[in-house]
């Protein structure tokens, strides 16, 4: 993962309510030569965006299907916990 796709650390010292917006898509691409693959993405990323709240904070989280995707795609939020 590129360092300009990491949130810069979070300084505020306060819980604030963070929206964040995620579109989900689905993309055909050519994995190996002639071997193409169904895959999602996360904001026209994979891996999808890195997502940055601190301690405290509510979240409100909106997921979207691209209406051009066939599948239905949701999120699993088990591990929520990470770095920074």
């Amino acid at each position: 993962m590129s360092d300009k796709m990491v949130p810069l650390p979070i300084d505020r010292q306060y819980p604030e309510k963070v929206k964040i917006n995620l579109t989900t898509k689905e993309v055909i691409s050519e994995m190996a030569p002639g071997t193409y693959m169904n895959y999602w993405t996360f904001n026209g990323t994979v891996p999808g965006p890195f997502l940055r709240v601190r301690e405290g904070d509510t979240v409100e989280l909106t997921l979207t299907n691209d209406p051009t995707s066939v599948h239905n795609h949701n999120i699993d939020l088990h591990a929520v916990n990470g770095p920074g």
